[in-house]
């Protein structure tokens, strides 16, 4: 019973409340939207959060490649017209990574893929897992501080 309700705690903590810096009021809009519509789209969204942080710190910007959005997504790859003009950048960039996770064997080929190829690649790709962990590792922490603090009946 008490591993069934450390899993629930776990799974319904929100990811935007454990990232590795304090977040805006704009930030925590967008890193919940983009949590959001990643666990809609079947795709974790402790991942996309993670994701998200990394490309942008949560900001809707341009890249110098001309990559849109929290997730930084190629227009000419992801939006529905080829074009920046009337994107959805979140949806752009789930539409991506889920393409990458979807046809990449391992969780580190797919993040690499999604950003590139080669050593930088990898290397961002690392840098997103040690994100992603860094939120996980600080939502268990949190959810096994609610139970021991009393804060769930159990």
């Amino acid at each position: 019973m008490l591993m069934i309700l450390l899993t629930w705690l776990v799974s319904t903590a929100h990811p935007c409340d454990h990232t590795p810096t304090d977040l805006s009021n704009r930030q925590r809009r967008i890193c919940a939207q983009v949590a959001k519509r990643a666990a809609k789209a079947k795709i974790d969204p402790v991942l996309a959060v993670a994701v998200a942080y990394h490309e942008t710190k949560f900001a809707y910007k341009r890249g110098a490649a001309g990559e849109i959005g929290p997730l930084q997504a190629m227009p000419k790859y992801w939006c529905p017209q080829k074009k920046e003009h009337r994107c959805d950048a979140v949806a752009a960039g789930l539409k991506a990574l889920d393409f990458y996770l979807k046809h990449n064997k391992t969780l580190r080929k797919a993040l690499t893929r999604y950003n590139g190829k080669g050593a930088r690649a990898r290397a961002y790709a690392t840098a997103v897992l040690e994100v992603r962990q860094q939120i996980k590792n600080k939502t268990a922490v949190f959810s096994a501080s609610a139970l021991t603090n009393g804060m769930y009946a159990l």
